[in-house]
């Protein structure tokens, strides 16, 4: 489940980068808008999920045998 979390987080951050950097189709008015406030709040909230998930997975102990 972790896992999951980590990449659905690195995979909409690396979304948002290339939606203010690229013309997407249908989305060419938010090239450099990295200023638009809902923006700025996913930005926020999928790196905080980023950051749980890997700390998370990097305290997580292998079960013993």
């Amino acid at each position: 489940m972790w896992t999951s979390t980590l990449v659905v987080s690195v995979l909409a951050l690396l979304g948002f980068v290339a939606s203010r950097t690229l013309a997407m189709p249908m989305m060419a008015d938010d090239v450099g808008n990295w200023a638009d406030p809902l923006g700025v709040v996913a930005l926020i909230s999928e790196a905080i999920m980023l950051a749980t998930s890997l700390l998370y997975l990097g305290t997580r102990r292998a079960p013993a045998a």
